[in-house]
Order: C-alpha cells, then sequence, then structure tokens
C-alpha cells in the first residue's frame, strides 16, 4: 500500500469489523503511509507495526501543467479581467460559494475584485446562480463556456464580475492566473481538498478550519507561513487587502520523496 490515509471517523467505522480488516491489511507486504497519525490508525486497526513506514504524500512529486502565454493571453482577452484582483475559489462545497459572495460584497467596494468560482461538482450550477441571483445582478456573473461559446460565434463579452467555472479539468489553469487562492471543502466540515496545486504554482492558499485530510501538507506549508487559515469572513476580507505569492520550489523539493517510497516497493 502506498499513499496510505487514514482519518479517524473512517477508523472508528473500520474498527467495528476489527477482525476482517486487521486480517485484510496485514496481507499486505508493506504499508506506507502519509503521516505519523495515519501510522498511529492503521497500527490500531491491528497492523503490524513493522509494516507500517511514513513517507510524504505523493502529490509532491507531481509536475502540474503550466499553461503558455498564448494560453494565459487568450484568457485575458476573453474571461480574466488583470486589471483587477482575481480570485479563484478551488473545488468548492456547498455554503463555501455564499460565504465567497458575501465577502466580494464587503470588499469590491471600488469594483477591483472578480471572483472565479469552480465547484467541486459540476451538478451544483445551478444551485451556485440561484445563490449568486440572492446577491448580485444577473449581467454580474457569466458561465465560463457561455463566454466560450461567444468566442467561437464571433460575440464580444464584457469582463463579468463573477464567473462560474462549468468545465471539468481546468482549475489549475485559473490558479496560475490568480491573485488569491481558496481551497474549498475547509470553510465546511468536509476536510479540505489538495493545496498543493496552487502551492506549486507559488500561490499561498486561503483555507478554513476544517483540513483533516490534508492535515500534514498543511502543517508542512503552516511552518514556512505558505497558507492562510481563517476562521469567518473577517478575516477572509482582512487577508485579500494583501498580496503574497511565495516562493515554493525548496519546499517541494524537501518533500518530494518518490525515490525513498520507490526504494521501499522494490527492496
Amino acid at each position: 500500500m502506498v499513499n496510505g490515509r487514514l482519518t479517524e471517523k473512517k477508523l472508528k467505522s473500520y474498527l467495528k469489523f476489527g477482525w476482517i480488516i486487521k486480517r485484510t491489511i496485514n496481507r499486505a507486504k508493506k504499508i506506507m503511509v502519509q503521516s505519523v497519525s495515519d501510522k498511529e490508525r492503521y497500527e490500531k486497526l491491528g497492523a503490524e507495526k513493522n509494516k507500517v513506514k511514513v513517507y510524504k504524500n505523493l502529490k509532491y512529486s507531481i509536475k502540474y501543467n503550466k499553461i503558455s502565454e498564448d494560453q494565459k493571453k487568450e484568457y485575458y482577452n476573453t474571461t480574466i479581467d488583470k486589471n483587477k484582483k482575481i480570485i479563484v475559489c478551488g473545488s468548492t462545497r456547498p455554503d463555501e460559494e455564499k460565504i465567497w459572495l458575501d465577502v466580494l460584497k464587503k470588499v469590491d467596494t471600488d469594483n477591483e475584485y472578480q471572483l472565479i468560482i469552480v465547484p467541486r461538482h459540476l451538478k451544483r450550477i445551478y444551485e451556485i446562480e440561484k445563490i449568486i441571483l440572492e446577491k448580485f445582478l444577473r449581467n454580474d456573473y457569466s458561465l465560463f463556456t457561455k463566454i466560450e461559446e461567444n468566442k467561437k460565434n464571433n460575440e464580444t463579452t464584457r469582463y463579468k464580475k463573477i464567473i462560474i467555472v462549468d468545465k471539468m479539468g481546468i482549475l489549475t489553469d485559473f490558479y496560475q492566473l490568480a491573485d488569491f487562492v481558496f481551497v474549498g471543502g475547509t470553510l465546511v466540515d468536509i476536510g479540505g481538498h489538495s493545496i498543493l496545486e496552487p502551492l506549486y504554482y507559488g500561490k499561498k492558499p486561503i483555507i478554513g478550519k476544517y483540513f483533516q485530510n490534508i492535515e500534514e501538507i498543511v502543517k508542512d506549508a503552516k511552518q514556512l507561513g505558505f497558507v492562510e487559515i481563517v476562521e469567518n469572513e473577517d478575516e477572509i476580507v482582512e487577508y485579500l487587502k494583501k498580496f503574497e505569492n511565495v516562493d515554493t520550489r525548496e519546499f517541494f523539493e524537501k518533500n518530494n520523496e518518490i525515490n525513498k517510497i520507490l526504494d521501499e516497493i522494490l527492496y
């Protein structure tokens, strides 16, 4: 087993079937997990201690895609207003969009911000549109696919205050164009999605207090001041008055343990 993770919640449910789980996990010759806490939980399940070892998250070894200058230019020509401060909210969950729309109302007093919402699940697009229309005008937002459609039809679209990205696979494009990045599943009790993508692009992620799914990565980033943990809307507003890009090259090099993991597997 490689890159294993086990939350406290999952541990409790697995313990109900402890005798089956113990027999199953000990069929593994080696169990490589992401943190000391994960190691302790696996051992509570009955994993043999000599089998369980801790290595850094495999995502530290990923080389994420970088968009070209031509792609950037295309986004700037059609979607991103480079004269504004760009906030990208990635992998958002229910209730998080409402929080960020309220934040936008508070902070955007001089029309200097643009909000890009990239929901975790596209089936929630209509729900998000309804929330926007409770707080903003219809002409204040656009779906990203609508912008693409206008471009194909040679129709001009003025920059919108809010963009909903209703297309899969392009979140990292927007991370690269952002001034501020929020990673979802952290202002509500989901547990958080990976903050490594924005960090890879030198963006300091903003997260809420619910980051139990990514606690080891947050711990690593927090030691270097590479993550901003917020408790409420006022703290978000205050942080958005600043601007911080970070140099994370050494951070990724230091935590990339892919060669150690491969050695563990092969020898």
